[in-house]
């Protein structure tokens, strides 16, 4: 069930640098990771926008927008999304967790639109925040801002001012990401087993 009054944005701008390859590209069940997060998203929010970077391509009908600040990183994507956004609550995905489904984001907007106080809702999973699977409010943007202007890249530490709203979460299998080939070839093997 689409939430009302949310966008929703899959961040696929990353280098993949400890990946090697274009790590959005790689295949789960025949599906493209960023396709399969694509579709997880627009099933949870009714609606969703790539932030990526210019040489993304085979988005098929899903529009892109690109990072207006360079080399920031999924802190980037983020300040991206919330100043493209034209509505309160906006869901945030990184587009190399395979096994994410929509239940659990539609957890996340649920907490949101309950918390209307909130700018953030931040899902926590084994003690762990999970900050590129999260809803963000629109007004987060100024505090998103000020860190990348102070050169704060990382996310947790750029949105600590914030009122967050945790919510703990019990399938740490959801927020798998998968960054190097190691972790790829891991949740793989388990796949198949």
């Amino acid at each position: 069930m689409p939430a009302f009054h949310t966008a929703g944005f899959v961040l696929a701008g990353g280098r993949s640098s400890r990946m090697g390859t274009d790590k959005s590209a790689l295949l789960w069940d025949g599906t493209s990771l960023l396709a399969r997060a694509v579709n997880v998203v627009h099933a949870a929010t009714g609606s969703v926008i790539i932030v990526g970077h210019p040489a993304i391509r085979n988005t098929g009908s899903t529009p892109v927008i690109f990072d207006r600040i360079r080399g920031a990183g999924p802190l980037g994507g983020l300040h991206a999304a919330l100043a493209w956004s034209s509505v309160p609550w906006n869901l945030i995905v990184a587009c190399d967790m395979p096994l994410l489904d929509s239940k659990v984001l539609e957890a996340i907007l649920e907490r949101a639109h309950s918390q209307p106080e909130c700018d953030a809702v931040i899902p926590v999973c084994d003690g762990a925040p999970q900050p590129l699977c999260a809803a963000y409010h629109r007004r987060a943007l100024p505090a998103v801002e000020a860190a990348l202007a102070a050169g704060t890249f990382k996310m947790m530490a750029a949105i600590e001012g914030l009122r967050i709203s945790r919510i703990e979460m019990l399938s740490p299998a959801a927020f798998c990401n998968v960054n190097s080939p190691e972790d790829w070839n891991t949740l793989l093997s388990e796949k198949s087993t």
